[in-house]
């Protein structure tokens, strides 16, 4: 079974990026916790990444790849955003999501998506695979909620790294969100090249 989510759907800057991942069975056995050091369990706080503080946050993120089967993050970028239309984009990323996990040899058999979306690509493209969304998935479901930190860190860490590229925006504070400080900025300085032209600024 395998667990999606999405980080940067309404963002005016950057990408767009689905995580995706699949755990062992073993990971929810009795003894994977050591239950003398319970402040230790690697996955204490695990939720939806917008209602994680971002240092553990962070801790989650280094959890998720350490004990994951699988763990992937697919970035899709503003240009392909503007081409596809932010659904079309997100239907991409998790195609190729589901395609990153079979060819590291971990086909899921379910998938479970955060959200209510028709996905009539990602159905016809995996027809044996069950593919199920679940309407605050990430709030819910153990594998939707760690591929939730996974895309949020990853994202965040890349517009953290766009900062030094293209500075001025303070996209390390906002992460390309609409704040007000970032919409002035673009008023003064005009939209970068990781910019969003199809949205409104």
């Amino acid at each position: 079974m395998a667990g999606i989510d999405e980080a940067g759907r309404g963002p005016l800057a950057g990408p767009v990026s689905v995580g995706i991942t699949v755990f062992s069975p073993d990971l929810f056995a009795p003894d994977f916790y050591d239950p003398e050091h319970a402040d230790r369990e690697p996955f204490r706080g695990l939720d939806d990444s917008k209602k994680v503080k971002p240092a553990l946050r962070d801790e989650l993120f280094d959890a998720v790849r350490k004990h994951a089967r699988f763990a992937a993050a697919i970035h899709i970028s503003s240009k392909l955003v503007d081409g596809m239309r932010i659904g079309g984009a997100l239907e991409f990323a998790m195609l190729r999501a589901i395609a990153r996990a079979e060819q590291a040899g971990q086909r899921p058999r379910v998938v479970l998506i955060d959200g209510n979306y028709k996905l009539p690509q990602v159905r016809e493209r995996y027809p044996d695979i069950h593919i199920e969304c679940v309407v605050k998935g990430d709030s819910r479901i153990f594998s939707i909620a760690a591929a939730s930190i996974l895309a949020k860190v990853s994202r965040d860490r890349r517009m953290s790294r766009y900062e030094k590229l293209f500075p001025g925006y303070e996209l390390e504070k906002h992460k390309g969100y609409g704040t007000v400080v970032h919409r002035a900025r673009i008023r003064e300085l005009g939209p970068c090249p990781i910019h969003r032209r199809s949205y409104t600024w």
